[in-house]
């Protein structure tokens, strides 16, 4: 078996390859960074007229808990007849699908919801 040479250099006589400490007499932990007031911060940012990261606000309506989502999928020939009514007659789709349950429960009694 050949020689290694060792990776940081010869260790002293009688050691072998084992490893040494090192010396941690003058260590001393890195100095802490100083603590920042956030209040005046804000008002630097906002004085300097820094943009805030922060997500903007949700755009649109807050839901109103009034009225509720249906998203159906239609063969494309009778979503064509559905919006052509509604069209026609000036009003939305959801008035029309709730005339079209009307009619339904009362032709075929009312539908029961579980609760």
């Amino acid at each position: 078996m050949t020689d290694r040479q060792p990776m940081f250099g010869k260790p002293p006589k009688g050691q072998g390859a084992s490893l040494q400490r090192p010396d941690l007499s003058d260590f001393k932990p890195a100095r802490s960074k100083p603590q920042v007031d956030e209040q005046v911060l804000n008002n630097l940012s906002d004085d300097a007229g820094f943009q805030s990261r922060q997500a903007p606000a949700k755009r649109g309506r807050k839901p109103s808990g009034r009225t509720g989502q249906l998203h159906p999928k239609l063969l494309p020939i009778p979503a064509a007849k559905i919006q052509a009514e509604c069209q026609r007659r000036g009003i939305q789709q959801g008035v029309f699908i709730e005339e079209l349950l009307a009619h339904y429960e009362q032709s075929f009694g009312p539908i029961e919801l579980d609760d």
